[in-house]
């Protein structure tokens, strides 16, 4: 038997210590080195970034913007601040059309000092995104733009902007997640932890090869702060270069329509359709004379695929739609009556204002809780109408309301209380519920079960605040 394989064990877990300790040396030293790098990278891109000033009070959600600098009252505001970065040394340059909106002026600040009347070719208030035209007297120094798909958390970026009207301003962080849905918006945000405020606004999130990734939009602030907590988000810059080149070949940007409401599919859904998972985005309602109801879509399909993309939940179908070309033929698998089957759809065109979004937050089924104090009764015009949900029950936490007017349940009409009575108590059932001028679909469970445990969301509807 031999000792000596004892002590080689100590020396072989130092070894292994002093190598990871070097890697990890090495690791500092090379952020270390990064670091150092920054005055550089800041020296050779500041330049195409610049300051924006709108004069006029800006009107309705401009008012409220998120990193636009407005006085503490909006309403006796004339001047607010923001910022731009140069897209095209000939004058184009991309800001936040939360910026520009209602403004009966833009002026564009240089890095150098130089002023220029600005004009806006056109903005896209889906994205927040804004484009605008100068007549400098030389060529602007231009941003290049990094594929933001290949960005990965964790990654060191810098932000440079306008905030409080301070321009030029750099702060330093990281990206802090990728696909951030805000405020219930379709889209998908890069989240980071570098200082945005009020004015950063339209501004440029640099990579560390001095390349925008994303432009700074809205920041999370809670209370009446209105200040950075570490917690911001851009448009990522796919999203910029594609709705900027738009912009500037015909002033607005085209999306597929397909004219439905929809919302999430949960699993007490799932269950009343048959489905074999969540996956997916359920019907509520059709646009009266929209492509959808012309091509035979009903309320309560739910839209499997799209393409041949799959649909993972109503914010992933209206960005596949909105990349559709109005006109295009698009192939939606659907799931009905427990079958898939296969809708060819003729796309129409977003409308300016549309006319029909996801179903609000509110009515999204979130957590299946055992049902209790679910009160009903027939109005004078032979609508099932809710009169009380009872706090903490599987109603309530599915958004329903005082005065929703019950349609059907289960596929069929319903009109008084008694329709209800022979419905299932072990499964869940899937009414349709009028609310307002619109409907939603809401899986309710009629038994008193033990409420389980919430579902975790990852998103941040609930959470933003982007005033």
């Amino acid at each position: 038997m031999s000792f000596r394989s004892r002590p080689d064990r100590p020396r072989s877990a130092l070894a292994c210590a002093a190598c990871a300790l070097s890697t990890a040396l090495l690791t500092v030293a090379a952020a270390a080195q990064d670091l150092t790098r920054l005055p550089d990278l800041v020296d050779r891109v500041a330049a195409s970034v610049v300051a924006v000033t709108v004069e006029g009070k800006p009107a309705g959600p401009a008012a409220k913007d998120a990193t636009a600098d407005n006085s503490a009252s909006p309403a006796a505001s004339s001047r607010s601040h923001g910022s731009g970065m140069a897209i095209s040394p000939n004058g184009y340059i991309v800001t936040a059309a939360s910026v520009v909106e209602g403004a009966s002026a833009v002026e564009v600040t240089l890095a150098d000092a130089t002023r220029l009347r600005a004009r806006v070719v056109g903005s896209d208030k889906r994205t927040d995104i804004a484009l605008l035209k100068v007549e400098a007297p030389g060529s602007l120094a231009a941003v290049r733009f990094a594929d933001s798909a290949k960005v990965r958390r964790g990654q060191p970026v810098f932000a440079i902007g306008n905030p409080f009207g301070l321009a030029g301003s750099v702060s330093l962080g990281v990206i802090s997640a990728k696909e951030r849905s805000i405020d219930g918006r379709p889209e998908e945000y890069l989240q980071t932890d570098a200082a945005i405020n009020r004015g950063h606004s339209g501004g440029a999130l640099f990579n560390f090869d001095g390349e925008v990734v994303g432009m700074a939009s809205a920041l999370y602030s809670p209370g009446a702060s209105s200040g950075n907590i570490g917690v911001a988000f851009a448009v990522p810059s796919v999203v910029v270069m594609h709705v900027a080149q738009q912009l500037q070949q015909s002033g607005s940007v085209e999306r597929g329509w397909l004219g439905v409401k929809i919302q999430n599919v949960d699993a007490d859904t799932a269950a009343t359709l048959g489905l074999p998972s969540t996956a997916g985005a359920l019907i509520s309602e059709l646009t009266a004379g929209g492509p959808a109801a012309d091509s035979g879509l009903r309320p309560a399909d739910v839209v499997l695929e799209v393409n041949g993309q799959t649909t993972g939940d109503s914010r992933a179908l209206a960005r596949t739609i909105a990349g559709q070309r109005p006109g295009d033929t698009a192939s939606v698998v659907i799931w009905r009556d427990r079958l898939r089957k296969t809708i060819a759809v003729r796309l129409g065109r977003f409308p300016d204002e549309p006319r029909s979004t996801a179903a609000p937050a509110d009515a999204s089924p979130v957590d299946p809780l055992a049902l209790h104090g679910l009160k009903t009764q027939t109005s004078d015009r032979g609508e099932l109408v809710v009169t009380h949900v009872e706090p903490g029950s599987d109603a309530a936490a599915k958004g329903m309301k005082d005065g929703d007017v019950i349609v059907e349940a289960g596929g069929a009409v319903v009109k008084s209380p008694k329709d209800l009575a022979g419905l299932s108590r072990t499964q869940p059932v899937l009414l349709r519920v009028k609310r307002g001028n619109g409907f939603v679909f809401v899986a309710l469970r009629l038994d008193h079960a033990t409420p389980p445990a919430s579902t975790k969301r990852d998103d941040l509807r609930d959470l933003d605040k982007l005033d």
